[in-house]
């Protein structure tokens, strides 16, 4: 990581989300980590893998990663209409990102990474309001 305070976390039933990663897989976070360390992850099971910077996941830090073919959950849209309350979809910008057509599984083997920049700009739009003092630092409203 280039700076500090991020982690990797699956977008997992046993963290309360909608399982994102092959069923069979277990629950798996990093640390938070300090700028300029790594974590390492084996995929072991073939499918798709959606994970979050829990930090950061309002501001759409998320990402997917195909070990082998487009399987599984994370293979399948994001149920946004789910009134499941103990397994949640993917929130904010986050879920904007994984809905994005740019990270589409099947697009994902076919051309073998996508890059932020392939992300459309309004999937990357800020949906909460940030505040410093009286006035809004930052505000992008998504309607």
């Amino acid at each position: 990581m280039a700076t500090p305070h991020h982690n990797i976390n699956a977008i997992h039933t046993a963290f309360g989300y909608q399982q994102r990663v092959p069923e069979d897989v277990p629950p798996f976070s990093s640390p938070v980590l300090a700028g300029g360390t790594y974590w390492l992850y084996t995929f072991e099971e073939e499918g798709v893998y959606d994970y979050v910077c829990s930090p950061h996941e309002a501001f759409g830090m998320a990402g997917r990663i195909v070990a082998g073919s487009a399987t599984g959950p994370g293979a399948e849209p994001i149920d946004m209409e789910s009134e499941d309350e103990q397994a949640r979809p993917p929130t904010l910008t986050a879920a904007l990102v994984l809905s994005d057509e740019a990270l589409d599984p099947e697009r994902i083997v076919e051309e073998g990474s996508v890059s932020w920049d392939g992300v459309a700009d309004e999937s990357k739009q800020l949906l909460i309001e940030i505040r410093g003092g009286e006035e809004p630092v930052s505000h992008n409203s998504h309607e």
